[in-house]
């Protein structure tokens, strides 16, 4: 564990701070991996004690294999790459702290061997957490009540973070020129916005069934402002499970990746999430990670990052 005099700190985290507040893809310099691209390392907060480090070997065949090593160079985690070459190693990085991490890039030999080498820091400082785009929220994880995007657009009357709102435009354009009819009906919402919402459903249905259709406050993605609700223009299945089988919910199965966002809450990871499926509700995570969830086959953000199903709250 490192520690930063006052001033060093100040310009690193100002520099974290920038760099976190790109679209990941543009965090690791391009959109997509090329085999002539030297190998990328980068770390990313997911939540008050979880760091995941994001490794992109570009293809190569030569380059299977990565493995985390602290300071003392104890191996704290593995991980396979996809035949793409990336791959995520999740670590514990105690609250509000940082530390430096060793990544090794070989081949499937044990330990690989050290084709590559890179050292970055693991970071769950309250700053660089706030302005992930990688952030986790869930019936586990919750926000604090004052936590909000730094950087607000909006997307046809809709607020969003300011990456999610320029990858949004993107899609909508892709949709256009496809002649999909498509258009965010809801965006970012406060603590205090959730809260009157998820009370309604309790009062009209009560908790245990609001529970799996609604988020408590400070446990909605759409207080990060990363994430937008779709609906179609002509109608009939919005905001309802059918939306999936009209020609705007499966344009979004099929293209929403290209543009860095994922559909959170599917029919396959109801087990996980505790939510009912909602085709219409987009999260943004940038290319990098919608990528490499298609390429691995993860069906969550929760078994992506190795983190425990999250079906139901703590109390």
């Amino acid at each position: 564990m490192s520690h930063l005099g006052r001033s060093t700190c100040r310009r690193a985290a100002a520099l974290t701070a920038a760099m976190l507040a790109l679209p990941v893809s543009a965090a690791v310099a391009g959109e997509a991996p090329s085999p002539q691209r030297a190998p990328h390392v980068f770390a990313m907060p997911i939540t008050p004690e979880r760091v995941v480090v994001a490794i992109d070997a570009g293809s190569r065949d030569d380059l299977t294999t990565a493995v985390v090593q602290d300071d003392t160079g104890r191996v704290v985690g593995r991980t396979t790459l996809t035949a793409s070459g990336k791959g995520l190693v999740p670590l514990s990085v105690a609250t509000n702290t940082r530390q430096r991490v060793r990544v090794t890039i070989g081949n499937a030999v044990e330990p690989p061997a050290p084709e590559v080498s890179r050292v970055v820091v693991a970071t769950t400082e309250t700053a660089y957490l706030r302005t992930s785009s990688w952030r986790v929220v869930n019936k586990r994880t919750p926000l604090a009540p004052d936590e909000a995007p730094s950087k607000v657009e909006k997307v046809q009357g809709v607020p969003l973070d300011e990456r999610a709102a320029v990858a949004l435009r993107q899609l909508l354009e892709r949709a256009k020129g496809e002649k999909v009819e498509l258009y965010p009906s809801t965006g970012l919402r406060s603590y205090g916005w959730q809260q009157g919402l998820y009370d309604s459903y309790v009062r009209r249905d009560g908790r245990a069934a609001a529970d799996t259709y609604s988020a408590r406050p400070g446990f909605s993605e759409h207080q990060t402002g990363l994430t937008f609700d779709a609906k179609s223009r002509s109608g009939g299945c919005d905001l309802q499970e059918c939306f999936g089988t009209t020609p705007a919910g499966a344009f979004l199965r099929e293209q929403a990746g290209s543009a860095g966002f994922v559909v959170r809450y599917t029919e396959q990871n109801t087990k996980v999430t505790g939510y009912q499926p909602e085709p219409w509700h987009l999260r943004y995570v940038g290319q990098w990670l919608s990528g490499y969830l298609e390429d691995s086959g993860k069906g969550s953000l929760e078994d992506a990052f190795a983190m425990p199903p999250a079906p139901s709250y703590d109390r």
